[in-house]
Order: C-alpha cells, then structure tokens, then sequence
C-alpha cells in the first residue's frame, strides 16, 4: 500500500473513531431516557424492546468495547479534508499524519480521564 493511501485510510480512521466516540460520550453523559431534564416516552429500539432476558452473563467473560471520543474543531477538521480533495486547494494531497491530527483535533486529556472515571464507577475496567 502506498504511503499516501495509508495516510488517507489513518484519516478516514481517526475521522470515523471520533464520530463514533461522540456518539457514545452523548449517550454515556446522560441517562437513556432523559434529555435537557425530561423524560422522552417511548424511545426504546424496537430490537431492545422485543429482546428476550437470557440471564445474566457469565461475570468472568471479558467483552471488547471501543469507546471513540468527539473531535475538537469539526467544522476546522471538515474543511481540512475537504481541501485535501480540492485541486485548487494548497492543502490538495498534503495528507495529515496521525500525530498532526492528535495535535490540532484529539480530545482533550481531561475528557478521556472523565470516560475513564465513567467506566470505572460503573464497574468496568481497561
């Protein structure tokens, strides 16, 4: 693989890890049926809903999770990508490195010691 395709995949990677980690810091900060303060009815997905109690699991299984946290400066990071692909861009093919992207878009120290924190009251450990 080329260097610069593997530059790009890092990007697209970290861009989708930060997605996703934003979508879990969403869901973790707040209880599953509350926003701003109020109850929302019915919000439970179908397939939780229907699902079928199969008693509890097995407390020494050890379960994967990946926990992905939000990017700082998404519209600035938008635009930078974006103009990776614009021939009319100077930034047009000037691929980030992952240390670049940590640098300028990464959480912040003090949000992945909050997950962790999160995690550890609730029992879950790394």
């Amino acid at each position: 693989m080329k260097k610069e395709n593997r530059a790009v995949n890092a990007s697209v990677s970290v861009r989708w890890l930060c997605v996703v980690v934003g979508v879990v810091m969403s869901c973790a900060l707040l209880p599953a049926s509350a926003v701003g303060g109020k109850l929302v009815a019915n919000n439970t997905p179908r397939y939780v809903a229907t699902a079928k109690n199969r008693g509890a699991e097995d407390p020494a299984k050890v379960i994967e999770v990946s926990i992905w946290l939000q990017l700082h400066n998404r519209s600035e990071f938008d635009a930078l990508t974006g103009s990776l692909y614009d021939r009319t861009s100077p930034n047009y093919h000037h691929w980030l490195t992952n240390k670049d992207i940590a640098a300028r878009f990464a959480p912040a120290p003090q949000e992945a010691k909050t997950v962790r924190q999160f995690f550890a009251a609730h029992n879950l450990h790394s």
